[in-house]
């Protein structure tokens, strides 16, 4: 029997959380993801909104959800992409649970 460790999948989207400031109210997170093609990030977590039930609102680079007191936006370049996201509404868990899904899927997302 033989076990393949694979630490490196060229699937999966790296991404970094380079900044994270949590307060009472809000949360702010920026992400650096690099990827070799380029993403439809407004799809992926748009999916990923859905499968939370919430709903969302796409504008160009910027999806808004929870009735305008959270969005996400990024900044798409040819191989890496920075994602911005803001929530000031929900309960400190409810927010890290939200935010800790969207990074998840922004990496396995296809």
């Amino acid at each position: 029997m033989s076990i393949r460790i694979r630490i490196i999948d060229l699937r999966r989207t790296f991404i970094a959380r380079v900044y994270s400031r949590d307060t009472d109210r809000r949360l702010r997170q920026v992400w650096f993801a690099i990827h070799r093609r380029e993403r439809d990030w407004a799809v992926v977590f748009c999916n990923a909104l859905d499968l939370l039930m919430e709903t969302s609102k796409v504008d160009r680079q910027r999806i808004s959800f929870a009735d305008g007191a959270g969005q996400i936006a990024w900044q798409r370049t040819a191989f890496w992409t920075i994602i911005l996201l803001d929530m000031s509404a929900f309960s400190e868990k409810k927010r890290h649970l939200l935010a800790a899904a969207l990074l998840k899927s922004a990496r396995y997302s296809d």
